[in-house]
């Protein structure tokens, strides 16, 4: 995404914990030859030096933070990050407390670099509602090149949020609600706040 945005002349900072990431991150940028910025940094709390027009925080990224002072620091990092106005658009999967499995199916994709092959699937495993909390598995197979048939798991734990409690996080950082889009679709169609989904894009404005 990074690179991306970069393409249509935005200038853009991202960051990572993952050192190893940012420096991909500035191999590809230099490599394009395009005017943005990676950077190592805490998505619970970090500090950039400088302020921007608008932020994103993609693929449930933000479910990595299990914990709630946590996210209400990120949220507080990011809204210091904007200038008034700006917009943070958070995509964000939302559980019915009714039905928590509603809706919920394996995302697949392939991708290919170079010879190599990948084939990814990404599952919930488990919901636990009551402690805020699910199992997410990954499986990626190698479908082609010098390695196939190899096969790699990971299993992560991230916060499960429901319409209610997010909707409480955001109103307790200085965000303002604004609207929330269907992130499965390709045109992207406006959905009520409040309701449950997968793929929702949430547009927060400072």
């Amino acid at each position: 995404m990074l690179a991306a945005l970069a393409e249509r002349d935005i200038e853009v900072v991202g960051f990572d914990s993952s050192p190893e990431m940012v420096r991909r991150a500035h191999e590809r940028l230099r490599r394009r030859q395009l005017r943005s910025d990676a950077l190592v940094a805490d998505l619970a709390g970090f500090e950039l030096g400088r302020t921007f027009g608008g932020a994103i925080c993609s693929v449930d990224s933000l479910a990595y933070l299990t914990r709630p002072a946590d996210v209400s620091t990120h949220l507080a990092c990011v809204a210091a990050h904007l200038r008034r106005g700006a917009r943070y658009l958070v995509q964000l999967e939302l559980r019915d407390p009714a039905h928590p499995w509603r809706g919920v199916r394996p995302s697949v994709w392939e991708a290919q670099r170079g010879n190599t092959r990948l084939k990814i699937t990404w599952r919930v495993a488990q919901i636990d509602l009551a402690a805020a909390i699910e199992i997410q598995q990954a499986r990626i197979e190698v479908i082609a090149g010098p390695e196939r048939g190899r096969v790699f798991e990971e299993r992560h734990t991230m916060a499960s949020w429901t319409p209610e409690r997010w909707a409480a996080a955001v109103a307790e950082s200085g965000f303002t609600y604004g609207v929330v889009y269907e992130g499965d679709r390709p045109d992207r169609p406006p959905r009520p706040v409040g309701e449950a989904g997968r793929l929702l894009w949430h547009e927060l404005l400072r």
